[in-house]
């Protein structure tokens, strides 16, 4: 089960009080399993286009995802993906000078670092949007399920362990498994912050293909980490 996004403006959900309000810490991550059918748009994000934004972005034609940390948009990531298949992200960081501010993992693996510089965590509050970039741009086409998050950053280990759909319940303040069948209420199931859609987002669609992508096989070593500065 999963939530399916149409590609349409005013189609989209929003969790006001899960992830700005539980993850407004010096670490944090998040990780979602996404399956885009369309060309261009942001599957999930923060705060909008204002400073401090984590996000999503798909884009088909380069069969790639764009992910950013505060308001990074140049340092894309490398990570590429297949249209109308299953592909598990998990993305975050945290507010210190170091090289692992900004991490985004694809499937499992590291794919990237952004360095400090350019990509602190931000600890401002912020809403979780979903199926869009900001009110009326980006709108994303596709599926998204299983969303997770941590006010820590996880280890590789980690990472692997919930792409394998294995429980990390470590610093865990969320999670919205997407597996309702009905209604507009996205009920998180750890610490009760639940999301409201609007428009028409529909329940139902394919399962999600936990440790292998629908249609793939897993890579051993797919990507090179990189530091971007």
């Amino acid at each position: 089960m999963a939530l399916y996004f149409s590609g349409s403006a005013g189609n989209y959900a929003e969790i006001t009080g899960g992830y700005g309000n539980t993850l407004s810490n010096t670490a944090g991550m998040i990780s979602f399993w996404i399956k885009p059918i369309y060309d261009y748009g942001v599957a999930i994000a923060t705060k909008g286009s204002s400073t401090g934004a984590l996000f999503c972005q798909t884009n088909n034609a380069a069969g790639r995802l764009f992910l950013g940390i505060n308001d990074n948009f140049p340092t894309y990531n490398d990570a590429r993906f297949l249209a109308d298949t299953w592909t598990f992200v998990c993305i975050g960081g945290n507010n210190t000078t170091n090289l692992e501010a900004g991490l985004a993992y694809v499937n499992g693996e590291l794919s990237k670092y952004y360095a400090a510089s350019t990509a602190k965590w931000s600890t401002t509050a912020a809403n979780l949007y979903l199926g869009r970039y900001d009110l009326t741009t980006l709108p994303y086409k596709g599926w998204i399920g299983d969303i997770r998050a941590w006010n820590r950053r996880l280890t590789p280990t980690e990472v692997l362990a919930v792409y394998n759909n294995q429980s990390v319940t470590s610093g865990l303040v969320e999670r919205w498994p997407l597996t309702e069948s009905s209604g507009s209420t996205i009920t998180g199931t750890v610490g009760g912050n639940n999301g409201t859609i609007t428009g028409t987002p529909t329940w139902g669609g394919p399962e999600i293909p936990y440790g292998t992508p629908s249609g793939s096989s897993r890579p051993s070593s797919p990507f090179l980490s990189q530091v971007i500065g």
